[in-house]
């Protein structure tokens, strides 16, 4: 088997003797960097720093383990301890664990590093921090515990060392008690007057004078946490706010962004100001960064409180909903809850607007706003009227890094027929942010680290006939989703992460006539997914996970014309799962792992002209299994384990006029074969691959005397003609 790494962090597993794919597995992190196989486990180093192991058969995961680092390089394999290297420079180790288990311990080397939970400090500058930290190790060898050291290492914003114990000479006492060692060490670290404000990492590892793979499972407890990922910690200089402690210098919020904000110090206040309009309803949230918990309040101009929150949002962060009584200036205060300090994230948005309100240009997301003016070539937001929205009929917002949308973005745009949101940074989209584009023909979504949809955001979109979703992130579907989408006519899902459909996810596009769902990682299909799609024309689902079809999946499809499900894992296909396609022209079976075919499985199918079945793993063909297929035009069979042909499985083809057979094991076929099977309109045969095939002005004379129109012939080299 050959194992291969891509840098979109999938990885595939090919039979070498034949070449064809048995497995692919989505590592769903970064490229992939190293790969080790050991038994029956294949061990992934990728370039988040997780380490993966997969089974070598099957490609189904077992465990993974994030190291918390850089990328994982090295992979080493000695009896049960994985070994590898990550961007941090250390060597780490794995006791690799079977069975579907994950490693049972963590970090085994000369240099073993322990790393805590994160922690924020603030540390004024110019001032210094004590801390006692242990780190207790176990299974220490003969040479005993006096070899070892624990070192406590500060590295700046910059990545340089501004603290090392080590040289610093701090004190170390030692615990020995049976196989277990608990170093303690205290230190005092001055920041000094020139200390970089920022973020600081801490560090701490057991340093050994040589390598000693029997120092295992190391744990650390101290005053800045215990467990696993870095310490790490903001320096700020006392007298510094990054933004205003009171209504008079709060820092402005645009409506629909966000923006950063720190609470340095104890009792440390962050107001901002927005301006709202009456009958809006606003959503004011903050997410957590460093900070534990926030509280929020809100004021009007005049200094009232008016509402706020402490724990309505997203883990210990504040949310409320808000409707404003009056226009006017608004004021936020961010506090930390208890006087905490730390980091966090806050955003103002509009979630409801007025009934028939048009929200203000100006107010509007500032990409959105400026797209506005530029296609109404206005001289300012200010100037645009609600008679000039109105005439909007295309808007090409894609490439402007739009990192979130609100609602009421492209309200008043009444006649908007194309709407391109393509290749920006949004991860989701509220709601109603369609809302009464009724006349919409075309919208463009795709290129958008999009994860999920709400499963209202298109029931706005009567008109719609385009809908480009590709290139998201998207790994599932609501299943009313597409529900009023009754003009859609193409819709684009494919390079998305889709491992499943609601069964009803497509039932409504009665008009649909392209559905694009290839490279994506569905394994099996509803069996009434396409169940009523009677005008759909084209089905793609190549470079899926399928590896078998529901039997009546494409009942009822009448309009259907090409249809592939090329390079999936499909090994049978059910006898009837083509009966009713008596449209279907195109169809695609290639890189497969078909070894058999029914024989009436093309049965009905009277229109279909090409027929791909190649890179599949067939030895033999039913005679009858193309006798229907009387417009049939091209037939590949090439790149499969074919040593034999039935004596009539070509007879009968009249109109097919281009045969491929190369890449099989079926030895001479000489013209004598193909005499007498009706095989006029042929016009091209190969039989040999194209770039080593041979053809001589003797073999074609011999060939067209039983296939008068042939033009292009293809014989593997030596092959005779007798």
């Amino acid at each position: 088997m050959l194992y291969i790494g891509a840098g979109d962090g999938v990885v595939s597993a090919v039979d070498v003797a034949t070449g064809h794919l048995v497995w692919r597995h989505d590592t769903g992190g970064g490229s992939v960097h190293d790969l080790a196989v050991s038994g029956d486990v294949l061990y992934i180093g990728a370039g988040d720093g997780v380490v993966s192991a997969v089974d070598v058969a099957t490609g189904h995961l077992g465990w993974t383990h994030d190291t918390g680092g850089g990328s994982v390089h090295d992979l080493a394999v000695s009896e049960d301890m994985l070994f590898f290297t990550v961007g941090d420079g250390y060597l780490y180790a794995l006791v690799a664990g079977h069975g579907g288990q994950p490693p049972i311990t963590t970090r085994c080397v000369s240099k073993v590093v322990i790393r805590s939970i994160a922690t924020t400090l603030s540390i004024p500058r110019d001032g210094n921090e004590s801390a006692t930290h242990h780190i207790e190790v176990q299974k220490i060898d003969s040479t005993g515990p006096d070899s070892i050291t624990l070192v406590v290492e500060i590295k700046g914003p910059d990545g340089l060392t501004v603290y090392d114990s080590d040289l610093a000479g701090e004190n170390q006492t030692l615990d020995v008690s049976g196989d277990r060692v608990v170093l303690s060490s205290e230190f005092n670290w001055d920041t000094g007057e020139q200390a970089k404000e920022g973020q600081y990492r801490l560090l701490a590892y057991v340093h050994a004078p040589s390598k000693r793979d029997d120092l295992c499972h190391a744990t650390w407890s101290g005053a800045w946490g215990t467990g696993a990922g870095d310490v790490t910690f903001e320096l700020h200089a006392s007298a510094f706010d990054d933004h205003g402690g009171s209504t008079s210098d709060a820092t402005q919020i645009s409506l629909g962004a966000t923006i950063d904000g720190d609470i340095e110090a104890y009792g440390d206040l962050d107001y901002f100001s927005f301006r709202a309009e009456r009958g809006v309803e606003y959503t004011v949230a903050t997410r957590l960064i460093t900070v534990s918990d926030t509280m929020i309040n809100l004021f009007d101009s005049e200094g009232r409180h008016i509402d706020g929150n402490d724990d309505g949002g997203y883990g210990a962060g504040s949310s409320f909903e808000w409707t404003a009584p009056a226009s006017g200036i608004y004021y936020i205060e961010v506090r930390g809850r208890n006087n905490q300090t730390g980091t966090y994230r806050l955003s103002v948005r509009i979630t409801a607007l007025p009934a028939q309100s048009i929200m203000p240009v100006c107010d509007r997301t500032l990409q959105v706003r400026d797209a506005i003016v530029v296609v109404l070539d206005a001289s300012s937001c200010q100037e645009v009227t609600e008679t000039q929205l109105s005439a909007i009929t295309g808007l090409d917002l894609s490439d402007k890094e739009i990192t979130s949308l609100q609602l009421g973005d492209f309200s008043g745009l009444s006649s908007l027929q194309s709407l391109s949101l393509s290749s920006n940074l949004f991860s989701s989209l509220p709601v109603d942010i369609f809302y009464g584009l009724s006349t919409l023909q075309s919208l463009s979504l795709s290129g958008n680290p999009l994860w999920s949809l709400p499963e209202d955001v298109f029931s706005e979109l009567s008109s719609l006939q385009f809908l480009y979703l590709r290139e998201n992130r998207l790994s599932s579907l609501p299943e009313d989703v597409f529900s009023g989408l009754s003009s859609l006519q193409s819709l684009y899902l494919h390079e998305n992460r889709l491992s499943s459909l609601p069964e009803g996810v497509f039932s409504g596009l009665s008009n649909l006539q392209s559905l694009y769902l290839h490279d994506n990682q569905l394994s099996s299909l509803p069996e009434d997914v396409f169940s009523g799609m009677s005008s759909l024309q084209s089905l793609v689902l190549f470079r899926n996970w399928l590896s078998s079809l529901p039997e009546e999946v494409f009942s009822g499809m009448s309009s259907l014309r090409s249809l592939d499900l090329s390079r999936n894992q499909l090994s049978s296909l059910p006898e009837e799962v083509f009966s009713g396609l008596s449209s279907l022209q195109w169809l695609e079976l290639g890189s497969n792992q078909l070894s058999s075919l029914p024989e009436e499985v093309f049965s009905g199918l009277s229109s279909l002209e090409s027929l791909g079945l190649w890179s599949n793993q067939f030895s033999s063909l039913p005679e009858e299994v193309f006798s229907e297929l009387s417009s049939l035009q091209s037939l590949s069979l090439s790149g499969n384990g074919l040593s034999s042909l039935p004596e009539d499985v070509f007879s009968g083809l009249f109109k097919l006029q281009d045969l491929s057979l190369y890449d099989n094991q079926l030895g001479n076929l000489s013209p004598s074969y193909f005499q007498g099977k009706g095989l006029n309109s042929l016009e091209t045969l190969r039989l040999g691959y194209s770039d080593d095939a041979q053809e001589t002005d003797q073999q074609l004379v011999a060939y067209k005397a039983v296939l008068p129109n042939l033009t292009l012939l293809e014989l593997p080299p030596g092959m005779s003609t007798s």
